[in-house]
């Protein structure tokens, strides 16, 4: 089994973003799809690692404007604790990205 330690194409179009826990590298991740037109985050960690998602989605020339929406794969704090904070920001890049009474989650 092979363990990613370091963030960036894990895949076609499959982005692993370090979300730099307790201001640590590799302790916990978030990912992102990416086709060149749209993107879908999942697991985005807690509302402290907002910011070092959104600067490593612009160090992957990911634009947060392109960003169609959040899932996530279960709530808890290290995966979904951000996800309100982060929201707030890609609306304001984004006015098309779904309303949280419309779920956070889309599908792509």
């Amino acid at each position: 089994m092979t363990i990613l330690k370091q963030e960036g194409l894990i895949s076609p179009n499959l982005f692993m973003l370090d979300t730099m826990q307790f201001s640590m590298p590799h302790i916990t991740s978030s990912f992102c799809y990416y086709d060149g037109k749209q993107a879908l985050l999942m697991d985005v960690g807690t509302s402290d690692n907002v910011s070092p998602v959104i600067r490593s989605l612009k160090r992957h020339y990911i634009p947060l404007e392109q960003i169609k929406g959040i899932t996530l794969t279960h709530y808890h704090f290290d995966h979904s604790g951000g996800v309100s904070r982060l929201y707030k920001k890609l609306v304001k890049k984004n006015p098309d990205f779904k309303d949280l009474d419309d779920h956070i989650a889309v599908e792509m």
